[in-house]
């Protein structure tokens, strides 16, 4: 049984020497993996903890998803992208409208001087990612093209060097704090990688030979760097006009940062089954995330009420992570490890999944909302212990 994209997607991913077999890869996974997630986080979790909290962020995130091609490799990635297609197609729709929630907050939350600049840049960053959608960027090119763009953006910050020093305020949270999240950021980001599409349709592109280490190049080596680009530069987003105008750093900033946006919601809207290879059109659910996106940055914006000393967009930010820290985590734990990898979940597999997700919640909320971060510790041992709950599968005849 395999995922009906598959052989599409296997033809888009060039045949050839290292570059075309690993860099070109691993390029497409570090530019669809750098999101709202990779470029945002590390922001609130710095201003909450210091700079210790980008390290407990990027060593999972990076670790986590450059194994996932040498672990995926072994049971057939086609074989996981059939057996649990609902979750994929799921983890795909709320991660687009994640993007477009994102992308709308920046702009509305931006500085008023800055708006002239920001949104043409953002129109600019939206446009490319809409280019290598239509096909105009075949396969992999697209993801080489993203990061040589975002890197560039970054040069451009370095060898100027005249952006104005932002100092770093005292952190909010005291740093044993931080411990808690570390576990869930463990659990999320040594897990999720395995729901997403683009990934799975990737390493069945590669190949079990040369997926390994298009994974390891892609998280390990470019990955790093864009995310590092963009942690170093949002102080930019909050300078301002200087004698000759609005600075570009945010202009440079926003369509760097829109641009991988757009870059990942084309590539999860290209990656849904029965889509034409070389539409510029969005899919049905493709748009449906649209409309949730927009409607839930409409309603934080009209809705200023906040909760617990946040303000309302951070509210949904938080609400939008309680899918990559719990709910995708408990489902990739509970269904598909082990021997679940390409078998479709049992009822009872999925009944240990929700009374994971369940029992947890109140102490995410406690955690992520309230940030009373040590109830994070009996919520993630909840999931963890939720996976015995469900009986062992038989071992992946693939993996065998």
């Amino acid at each position: 049984m395999t995922d009906q994209t598959a052989p599409s997607q296997r033809r888009s991913v060039p045949s050839g020497g290292m570059f075309a077999r690993v860099v070109t890869p691993g390029a497409f996974l570090a530019a669809s993996w750098t999101w709202c997630i990779g470029m945002f986080l590390p922001i609130l979790l710095a201003r909450d903890f210091g700079p210790w909290a980008y390290l407990v962020f990027a060593l999972p995130n990076c670790v986590g998803a450059g194994v996932m091609g040498r672990v995926i490799s072994r049971h057939g990635a086609s074989n996981v992208l059939a057996a649990h297609k609902s979750a994929n197609l799921t983890f795909g729709v709320v991660t687009m409208a994640f993007q477009w929630f994102f992308l709308i907050w920046l702009l509305a939350d931006s500085p008023r001087e800055h708006m002239l600049r920001l949104i043409p840049a953002t129109i600019i960053g939206m446009l490319l990612a809409t280019w290598w959608r239509s096909g105009r960027f075949p396969g992999g090119l697209g993801g080489v093209a993203a990061v040589v763009i975002s890197l560039a953006l970054g040069a451009a910050w370095l060898i100027r060097g005249d952006v104005p020093g932002v100092a770093p305020p005292a952190p909010l949270r005291p740093l044993p704090e931080l411990l808690p999240l570390a576990g869930v950021c463990a659990l999320g980001f040594l897990l999720c990688p395995y729901l997403d599409r683009t990934f799975l349709q990737t390493a069945d592109a590669c190949g079990p030979e040369a997926s390994p280490a298009a994974f390891v190049v892609g998280f390990l080596a470019i990955f790093p760097l864009l995310i590092l680009i963009t942690h170093l530069a949002w102080p930019s987003l909050g300078v301002q006009a200087g004698p000759l105008g609005p600075s570009l750093y945010p202009a440079l900033l926003s369509l760097h940062v829109a641009m991988q946006l757009g870059f990942t919601i084309a590539a999860h809207d290209r990656s849904i089954p029965d889509q034409p290879a070389r539409s510029p059109v969005p899919s049905l659910q493709g748009g449906i995330a649209f409309l949730i996106g927009a409607a839930l940055a409409g309603a934080a914006g009209f809705l200023p009420l906040g909760l617990h000393g946040l303000e309302s967009h951070e509210v949904v930010y938080r609400g939008f992570m309680a899918f990559y820290g719990l709910i995708f985590p408990a489902y990739v734990w509970c269904c598909m490890v082990p021997g679940g990898w390409a078998c479709a979940p049992t009822r009872r597999r999925l009944l240990a999944c929700a009374a994971a997700v369940v029992l947890a919640a109140p102490f995410f909320y406690l955690g992520m909302m309230m940030r009373e971060t040590w109830w994070l510790f009996p919520g993630v041992s909840m999931v963890l212990a939720a996976r015995w709950l469900a009986p062992a599968a038989e071992p992946d005849k693939a993996g065998a």
